[in-house]
């Protein structure tokens, strides 16, 4: 059973670093190449991260509540998001497993 566990850490923190760090090196390349090509720096915030996942809610689009945190989303970064999620899961590893 020792071994099972440590095996469904492992792919716990292979998920933690797909997510927190290799995710958001490949959005800021993204943006990186396209300003090279355009001159025009792609946004990519939260909200548009929510976009392409397909979040289907109408608060992404227009909020008729929560207008903090919608702002918030609005201006983090994407990649700052994952890496949030990233310590999110750390920590779940960490304490609950």
């Amino acid at each position: 059973m020792a071994g099972a566990d440590n095996k469904d850490k492992l792919w716990i923190v292979f998920a933690v670093l797909v997510i927190g760090i290799v995710a958001p090196l490949l959005i800021l390349g993204w943006q990186s190449f396209t300003f090279m090509q355009t001159g025009d720096w792609q946004p990519f915030s939260i909200l548009s991260m929510m976009d392409i996942l397909d979040v289907q809610s109408t608060w992404v689009a227009s909020p008729n509540s929560w207008l903090g945190v919608h702002i918030i989303f609005d201006y983090l970064h994407g990649g700052l998001g994952l890496m949030l999620i990233a310590l999110v899961l750390i920590a779940w590893v960490r304490w609950f497993l």
